[in-house]
């Protein structure tokens, strides 16, 4: 299992970006993430889910320091997940980041996730996925698509989510 980042690639890492907003998952490095930041409900919100793909070992991992700037070089990112990349991606698929960094199963059909209330539910892979619909600035839709009826936001992507606005009922 890894720890669910949210509905985008980039929450996984922790260095500055422009749009904090971005941000809309559970864990990301140096989040300081509460339950009382979880808007859409416990039960609405993916914590974590089967990752089938190996984990990385090399020296970032385990906290290693760049050579040129002397910058610390975690590998803490290497054990969350997100849901920019619909799951169960094909062997063919490139290893990073989508094969990385998207969450998948041994078992064919989805994979099984934990939520923040604790419980544990089969996802299937036909779930609503809108990969590169969400949060695309350039068609006028917000982050989190909190102002556009939930039209372009895929129901996979909103239970990665803790913050968009919408319960989910499955």
């Amino acid at each position: 299992y890894k720890m669910c980042a949210g509905a985008y690639y980039n929450n996984l890492a922790g260095w500055p970006f422009q749009n904090q907003e971005l941000r809309n998952g559970l864990f990301y490095r140096d989040s300081r993430i509460a339950f009382r930041d979880i808007t859409d409900g416990t039960s609405n919100t993916f914590m974590g889910g089967e990752h089938n793909w190996f984990l990385h070992r090399g020296p970032r991992l385990y906290g290693a320091i760049h050579s040129g700037d002397g910058t610390t070089r975690g590998g803490s990112h290497r054990m969350m997940s997100q849901c920019q990349e619909a799951m169960n991606p094909p062997r063919t698929a490139p290893g990073w980041p989508v094969r990385a960094t998207a969450f998948h199963s041994p078992h064919p059909g989805g994979c099984h996730f934990v939520f923040a209330d604790g419980s544990v539910h089969f996802i299937s892979e036909n779930i609503e996925h809108t990969r590169f619909v969400w949060g695309m600035r350039r068609q006028g839709h917000g982050i989190n698509d909190i102002n556009h009826n939930g039209q372009h936001f895929g129901t996979y992507q909103r239970l990665a989510a803790r913050n968009d606005n919408y319960a989910v009922n499955f």
